[in-house]
């Protein structure tokens, strides 16, 4: 993986088959299976703009990262919702303080290189239409 993000779009189909095995360990509290699906050197970055809770450093590393989403699953309240970002498979979280998350991912080879989280309220003003 390039650090400046994938040298190649995934096809679509291996986009979504990344999301939603993401989704499903999360959901299910799988770590392993967490892992199978991020890129060893996975960045997960977030931005919540001065108005909701976000981490202010990137994480990186596949067992930083698989182990916080991981914890955070267990906190949820509601399974992610899958949506359309930039015609590519996302997730839309509700968070426990209130504020949703919007989880849009860069795969590469079948696995997850870079997790963005967009928490900031007025730049998810008009997200939201579900995608099956």
């Amino acid at each position: 993986m390039s650090r400046h993000g994938p040298r190649f779009d995934a096809s679509p189909d291996e986009h979504d088959r990344a999301v939603r095995a993401f989704a499903h360990a999360v959901a299910e509290g799988d770590l392993d299976c967490l892992l199978a699906v991020l890129d060893p050197d996975v960045l997960w970055t977030s931005d919540g703009g001065g108005r909701a809770v976000a981490s202010r450093r990137p994480l990186r590393g596949a067992p930083r990262v698989g182990k916080a989403w991981i914890a955070l699953g267990r906190t949820a309240s509601d399974p992610a919702t899958p949506i359309e970002l930039n015609g590519r498979l996302g997730l839309l979280v509700a968070g426990t303080d209130g504020h949703r998350s919007v989880l849009s991912f860069h795969v590469e080879c079948g696995r997850i290189v870079r997790i963005d989280v967009v928490r900031n309220p007025e730049k998810l003003r008009r997200v939201g239409a579900s995608r099956s």
